[in-house]
């Protein structure tokens, strides 16, 4: 049900988040599972196939073009 995603170094985990959701994407920073969260983002797959989908391509989009 969820998936955990290492972000590259220097990526901050908490604007990467907020960034997405502005964009439509909500994920949870790992730092809000505690220290060892730090650099990671968690996914909930809980939506329609679809949309995780399209979700899952900002997220490349993101990664790829260097936002937020």
């Amino acid at each position: 049900m969820y998936l955990w995603g290492r972000l590259p170094e220097g990526v901050d985990d908490l604007e990467f988040a907020l960034g997405l959701v502005e964009r439509g994407v909500a994920l949870a920073p790992g730092r809000g599972f505690g220290p060892g969260g730090v650099g990671w983002v968690r996914i909930a797959l809980v939506r329609p196939l679809e949309e995780l989908l399209r979700a899952a391509e900002t997220l490349r989009e993101a990664l790829k073009l260097g936002w937020p």
